[in-house]
């Protein structure tokens, strides 16, 4: 499902370079019922072949990206969630920590957080 901030930056999956790059993750520029200048976000290509990233959500704010990734069927998938970090975004250090208790057992997918960053919501 895509996700848009408060900027207007429009967060999506899509496969379209996963062959090549193994990107499956893209932002865009939205407005008037329009994306544009579409690319990937850099920084969050999956780290092998056969591991997907197939959900991300946006802070309202647009500094912190939530994701899971999923191998296979899905056999496992997890939230996660990457900071801001110049152009693109990198993997918050913390998230195992912050995700532990959610990600323990079964799968953990389809995460959205409240504005506030107080109530996260998540499919499992």
């Amino acid at each position: 499902m895509p996700s848009i901030d408060r900027a207007r930056e429009l967060f999506f999956i899509s496969p379209r370079s996963y062959d090549t790059t193994l990107e499956t993750m893209y932002m865009a520029r939205y407005a008037v019922g329009r994306a544009y200048d579409v690319h990937p976000v850099t920084g969050l290509a999956a780290p092998k072949r056969g591991i997907v990233r197939f959900d991300a959500y946006i802070s309202a704010d647009g500094q912190r990206l939530g994701k899971f990734d999923a191998t296979g069927g899905p056999h496992t998938a997890i939230l996660e969630e990457a900071r801001r970090s110049g152009d693109g975004f990198a993997i918050d250090p913390t998230s195992p920590r912050i995700f532990a208790a959610i990600n323990a057992e079964g799968l953990a997918y389809a995460g959205t957080m409240s504005e506030d960053r107080r109530v996260l919501y998540f499919t499992r």
